[in-house]
């Protein structure tokens, strides 16, 4: 089909003669001549004068407009505050994830950096979902553009912390139970009896 589409095509940009003379059965076909391809010309020396001006030109708008921000050192009542108004601001967007901001532990590395705590790995993905948002918040509350925080999840850190008695065990139960009344002890040897382990 490409074959044909071209050949069409020289057939129209050729011009059939018919052969000149007496019994001429030959037919001349004659092809037109090339025409020459012209290449618009771009001026090149202006356009870099009027970008390197209007560079120059926004260079000196932002040294006029831009004032140097300065880090201030991360403490941890000012971490605390803007924290706290950072779950406020979620709750305000109805975000499932400000439970876990709130319940999250928050400790102080350096200047620039802190910890998060979470008690298990729902919490962590829920803070970690919201961290460049948290991140950009704390950043811009504590004039601190150095700022970044880290996110470790704390297994049964719960269990670990509570001083409830943890259920005993039944040597344990035995134990107790001959120290209050010894008589049991005989009574267990005179029976015979095991304890389940």
């Amino acid at each position: 089909m490409l074959a044909r589409t071209k050949t069409a095509k020289k057939a129209t940009d050729t011009a059939v003669k018919p052969a000149a003379g007496p019994g001429a059965s030959k037919l001349i076909i004659e092809e037109p001549e090339p025409r020459p391809v012209t290449v618009p010309q771009s001026p090149v020396a202006p356009a870099p004068a009027k970008k390197i001006s209007s560079l120059e030109k926004l260079r000196k708008q932002f040294k006029e407009t831009h004032v140097e921000q300065v880090d201030h050192p991360l403490t941890r009542e000012a971490l605390t505050a803007a924290w706290e108004e950072f779950i406020v601001h979620l709750k305000q967007n109805k975000n499932s994830a400000a439970q876990s901001f709130s319940l999250a532990q928050l400790k102080v590395l350096d200047d620039n950096s802190f910890y998060v705590y979470t008690a298990n790995a729902i919490e962590y993905r829920f803070v970690e979902s919201c961290k460049t948002e948290a991140s950009e918040f704390l950043q811009k509350k504590l004039s601190n553009s150095q700022l970044q925080f880290y996110i470790i999840k704390r297994e049964n850190k719960e269990a670990a912390e509570t001083d409830e008695p943890k259920p005993l065990t039944a040597v344990q139960q035995y134990q107790k139970m001959i120290e209050k009344y010894p008589l049991v002890k005989e009574l267990k040897e005179k029976l015979k009896m095991e304890l389940d382990r």
